[in-house]
């Protein structure tokens, strides 16, 4: 197929120089560690790419295939940064999940000059679920779900707003790695990232429930 891409494909997004090499990378990165492989239709992959190149994402994070390290909110990030002193290091946070950022993990990584980038912000969607849908076996953070959805309402914006503009706010972060079903998904969210962030307590919306801030859990709970 043809292609040509979008004229004002760098006007559609901001970037930053990251890291140790300064390179100018856009703030947010596509990740294709989900809805991309063969059991994905290729049709749907392609206008996923396309759509974010013609957006100016120009870094796709292909997960296990590069030459950082990405990491859990358990590991040690400072340790594994000095044991490896790898150029990238990934890891999750989230509005949700602080804990590597409250605990200045991520800010000593950064200024070794390590180059980080934020994951797993949406964390497995659980912002965006109704409190009907939320699972049974979560019903420990649903409190605090609760409360941070009120919050992000009464300051008159919405779950990927928050979620967004947390993470590009925090000052550890050098770019945030998303994923996306569909080329209208990542148009959503490359819009509300150009949004101004939010007013909000992000301190007051953090969970600390360890089941809900695992997703690998939430099935065995």
């Amino acid at each position: 197929m043809s292609y040509a891409a979008a004229s004002d494909r760098y006007d559609q997004i901001r970037y930053r120089r990251c890291g140790r090499s300064g390179l100018k990378l856009p703030e947010i990165s596509l990740g294709l560690w989900q809805n991309f492989g063969s059991d994905r239709p290729l049709d749907l992959q392609r206008a996923i790419v396309l759509r974010a190149f013609d957006l100016g994402v120009t870094h796709f994070d292909l997960a296990n295939n590069y030459g950082g390290r990405s990491l859990g909110a358990s590991d040690d990030p400072v340790g594994v940064a000095r044991r490896f002193k790898p150029d990238l290091l990934q890891a999750p946070a989230s509005l949700l999940d602080q804990r590597l950022l409250l605990d200045g993990s991520l800010m000593a990584v950064r200024e070794m000059g390590i180059e980080v980038h934020l994951r797993s912000i949406f964390l497995n969607g659980l912002l965006f679920l109704p409190p009907d849908r939320v699972p049974a076996q979560l019903k420990g953070a649903a409190g605090r779900l609760s409360r941070a959805r009120r919050m992000i309402a009464e300051g008159r914006s919405d779950p990927l707003q928050a979620a967004l503009g947390f993470a590009l706010s925090r000052p550890e972060a050098d770019a945030v790695i998303v994923g996306a079903s569909s080329a209208a998904e990542l148009s959503a969210v490359i819009a509300a990232a150009s949004s101004p962030p939010p007013d909000l307590d992000w301190d007051e919306m953090a969970i600390d429930d360890p089941i809900a801030l695992d997703p690998d859990r939430w099935a065995a709970a």
